[in-house]
């Protein structure tokens, strides 16, 4: 039966990534980025579209 200490020994060099705190603080930030992505991606496209018509003398911004 394999256990940690025979792995470990079959590739010293080796890093389980997935085991870091590294790695997990990596992938945490990214996925919480992505989440805030699609939200944002969600909002643009439920929003009602903007006119670029002069409000109050002055243009819109963003049009």
């Amino acid at each position: 039966m394999w256990t940690t200490a025979h792995l470990a020994a079959d590739a010293p060099l080796k890093i389980n990534w997935a085991e870091m705190p590294t790695y997990n603080t990596i992938m945490a930030v990214a996925a919480g980025a992505g989440l805030l992505l699609t939200v944002e991606l969600g909002r643009r496209l439920v929003a009602p579209a903007r006119s670029c018509t002069p409000r109050a003398g002055r243009w819109r911004t963003g049009c």
